[in-house]
């Protein structure tokens, strides 16, 4: 039998992944939005993929203790952003690859989700149990 420790670390990694899935779809359909604010184009898309990752990612390694969530959230997180980056037998795509817009939203959702994995706490607290200046004499 599963402890409730358990269970509420499956439920909140699977809300944590629908959250990544909702950032993929909306990023996805604001990938070509580049509003201008003050003169500057500010690509949304591309917004909503980097912190969105890193946000989620990081929040969810912090909140469950576990480098598994981010590793769900980056994976769900590509899985629906590379499905719309890919072109049906229509034609039809919704993540354009051809663009500036299109590549950066995958790439750089890539890139942050693959950083909050590095980044999150486990990956602090192991990389400063490695560099105390004790650490060698401790071993």
């Amino acid at each position: 039998m599963a402890r409730p420790a358990q269970v509420l670390l499956g439920v909140t990694t699977v809300a944590l992944a629908a959250v990544a899935v909702l950032l993929a779809l909306v990023g996805a359909f604001l990938s070509p939005a580049e509003p201008h604010v003050g003169g500057v184009p500010v690509p949304v898309g591309v917004l909503i993929a980097f912190v969105g990752n890193l946000v989620v990612g990081i929040g969810g390694a912090w909140g469950t203790q576990t480098r598994l969530a981010p590793v769900v959230t980056g994976f769900s997180w590509l899985v629906v952003a590379f499905i719309l980056g890919s072109t049906r037998p229509e034609g039809d795509v919704v993540v354009p690859g051809t663009g500036w817009l299109g590549v950066a939203y995958l790439f750089l959702g890539a890139i942050a989700a693959a950083i909050a994995i590095g980044v999150g706490p486990n990956g602090l607290t192991a990389r400063r149990r490695r560099t105390s200046p004790g650490a060698a004499a401790r071993r």
